[in-house]
Parts: C-alpha cells; structure tokens; sequence
C-alpha cells in the first residue's frame, strides 16, 4: 500500500529500515512533509528568498522543511499521488502552533530565521499556541482542519487517513532503568508543559476522529524516550524506544489490512509553479542570459535574449526551476511537456538539447556534481506544426527526492520560445493545465 505523511519522526520512522527492517514488504512511503501545522498546510504560498535559503548554510533537512513551510507543496504533492493512506498526527501543532506571517500562516519556532535574510522578519505577526491563546488557537486550528478535509473529499476520493494518536513525554528512561528529564529539553530557553501540549493535541485528535470518523492508532500505554535515538534525542517529545516503533506498525499493519485499495485515475495536477510565467522568471530562481515575456492569446512564454556580448560566444542560455517534490519511493513515472517554438527551425540542428531535468537527494542540489541524475532532452524537428511550434513530451521514472527542470540550450539561437510546462505523475501526456 502507497503511504503518505503530514506529521512527525514518530510517525516517519515506522517507515525507516532502521526502525521497522522490513516494512518495505508491506508499504511504499511516497511523502513525508514534518513539524508542520494545519494553519500552514491551509494556506497559500508566502514571500521569502529562495537563494538565501538553499545557500543558508542550514542543515539538508532544516532547508527541506522550511522549503516546504514557506512553498506549501502539500497539497499539490498529496493530489498528485493520490496515496491509499494519510497518516496524519498534530505534534507539531500542539507543541509549536503557528505564526501569522504576509497574511497566511508558518510554523511557529522559527525565532533561528531573525537575522538570516531568508523572510521579512518584520512582516512576522502574532503567535496561535497552547501557551499564548489556546482557545482562540482551537478556533482557527478547526477551521484550517475542516478546509483540509473538504480538499481530501474532494481531490483524495480514494485515500483514507488515519491519526497517530501517542502523546509526548520529557521524560528518559536508560536501560538500567532510570528515568530523568531530557536534556535537550532542559536545556530550552523556553518553558514547555507537556500535560498541557498533551491536552491540545488530544482535543486535535478527538476533533477530527470523532467529527470525521477517522481510523486511529490507539495505544495503552506511556512510552519513554530513548537516549539513544537513532538520530539524536535532541529536544523532541517523541523520539522513543525501538519498543514503539514495533508496536505502532503492528497497529498500522491491522489498520491497513481492513482498508480497501480504490482504483485511482492520474490527478493531472500540474507541479511547476508558475508554469506560464505570469510573474516573468520569478518562480524560476536561477538563470544565464535573459528571457523576455511573450503574451499570447491564453498563456504566457519567455522569449531566449541574446546575450553573447554579455557570456561570449559560447553562451548556453538556461532556466532553471525551483525543486520539484517527487514521489520518494522512487519507481513512479512522470510526464514532463513543453511547447518549443522557433521563428526559423532552419537554424537548428536535430537532435540538439533544447531542455535538461536534474534529480537530487536534497532540496539544496542544483549542481550537476550533485545530481542523482540528468537527462539531455533534445529537439524532433519532425514534430514542427503550424507557426513553427510543437508540444515536447516525455515520460521516464526519476530517481531522487527532487527534480529541478531547466529550459536549456548549448549554444543561443535567434527566435526561440518556450511556454506552458506541465510535470505530472503520469505514464501519458494529459491536458495542459497551469
């Protein structure tokens, strides 16, 4: 069965070899999107410096998870995939809440972002917490879980979701069986009340279980945490015993049995942001050369500038997009499409690359150095039609966590234009849409 994942490490590490040795014979982890909130998943796109970020410095997976918190993929991502199970839990929400930030919501615990130039900190708005307004908090945190799932009836018809029900502790316990504070946990500059984190996140649980009538995962006893947590005790509430891990599974495992898999039908959801560029190259982060807007009668496309006086004669005029998630299991096929126009085929040569995609491990990978994967896309002047334009399509199986797709030519040829690019997970081409 094809899982998907909006919560915490305790309900990621259930689907780690290290964890759960052979969990790969019973499911396909396809997203993972942690330490988030509702507030966030719910709300649209905000402003911050995607360059700043990417070169921040910050550790792969800090980048990857305050990527995903200010692009807000979840959505999207989750449409695409049209995953048999949602495992959705509210740590993240009860410990941290939300922040109010450009008119839409982040996570809140990003007081590490002040001085970084990665978000206008002075645009950062009040906080929704169990410490500073748990009512009103509850109120907005409803509203945000109702429009969610409003978006899984409508666009998940065949994904069922399931809530992680265990509770966190501050508290060790070793193997000699002594139990004290964690601490990283005492070592916060922060006062922290975990009956209190607790209780929020148990009224989240009973909210949405009960209005929704969600499958749970229920457990009858109190686990501890593990100082030698395969990536670090840190300062989680949930980083706990191999004994957890064990039995959770065992709990998904029965859950997962009673679930019917639905035939699903490919969503043709469109994962390029700004795929007719009606904010120019903004959404396209890193460039050479110049790419000129086109109107056309529907849509929008850019127009290669000659910048040979600029670069030199040998000038490879390229666009590059923003990473794109992909399905992390690894063997899913994609369809990537494009219109390539030229105002004169006759000065190209067949054959020759007119586009690149890129894979990585890491939302930071740009380089090719540091590529899973490239693949060279190169022109079928066979394909030309009518105003000298033709729909490029391929479909392969990427590997890697992220895509990045370029517009891309070897050297810079007059009258060339690209527009309307569609990725989706898909083994044929569907209908553009933006």
């Amino acid at each position: 069965m094809n899982v998907s994942i909006i919560g915490s490490c305790h309900s990621r590490d259930m689907f780690n070899s290290n964890f759960i040795e052979n969990y790969k014979d019973y499911f396909s982890l396809q997203a993972y999107f942690s330490l988030t909130s509702m507030l966030s998943v719910m709300s649209k796109p905000v402003k911050y410096n995607h360059n700043n970020l990417i070169e921040s410095g910050l550790r792969d997976r800090r980048i990857e998870r305050l990527y995903y918190e200010f692009e807000k993929p979840e959505l999207k991502v989750l449409e695409s995939l049209q995953s048999d199970i949602l495992i959705l839990d509210f740590y993240a929400d009860a410990r941290f809440g939300a922040r109010f930030y450009e008119g839409e919501y982040i996570v809140a615990g990003m007081n590490f972002l002040k001085n970084m130039k990665i978000i206008e900190w002075k645009s950062i708005g009040p906080e929704f917490s169990y410490q500073k307004n748990r009512d009103e908090f509850m109120v907005i945190w409803k509203n945000s879980f109702d429009r969610f799932m409003a978006f899984v009836n409508e666009k998940l018809p065949g994904t069922e979701v399931v809530i992680n029900t265990v509770k966190g502790t501050d508290t060790v316990l070793d193997k000699d069986g002594n139990m004290y504070i964690s601490p990283g946990i005492e070592e916060l500059n922060e006062e922290l009340d975990v009956d209190a984190i607790n209780r929020i996140w148990t009224e989240m649980d009973e909210y949405a279980i009960n209005k929704y009538n969600l499958k749970a995962l229920y457990f009858e006893k109190e686990y501890y945490l593990d100082k030698d947590y395969f990536f670090g005790l840190g300062n989680d509430l949930v980083h706990f015993h191999p004994e957890y891990y064990r039995d959770c599974f065992n709990k998904f495992l029965d859950i997962s049995s009673k679930i019917e898999i639905k035939k699903k039908k490919p969503s043709g959801v469109n994962l390029v942001k700004d795929s007719v560029f009606n904010k120019g190259i903004a959404e396209w982060p890193r460039k050479k050369g110049r790419f000129e807007t086109i109107e056309y009668n529907r849509y929008n496309g850019l127009r290669v500038v000659d910048c040979r006086k600029i670069h030199g004669e040998d000038y490879r005029p390229q666009l590059w997009s923003k990473p794109i998630k992909l399905c992390e299991c690894g063997n899913t096929e994609y369809t990537l499409s494009f219109y390539f126009k030229a105002e004169n085929p006759d000065l190209l040569t067949d054959g020759e690359v007119i586009f690149i995609t890129r894979t990585f491990k890491t939302v930071s990978g740009m380089k090719v150095k540091e590529a899973l994967e490239q693949q060279l896309i190169t022109l079928d002047k066979s394909k030309f039609g009518k105003n000298n334009e033709y729909r490029h399509v391929v479909t392969f199986t990427p590997k890697g966590k992220f895509i990045r797709l370029s517009l891309y030519m070897f050297e810079y040829v007059p009258g060339i234009e690209y527009s309307r690019v569609k990725f989706e997970r898909s083994d044929k081409v569907s209908e553009f849409t933006k």
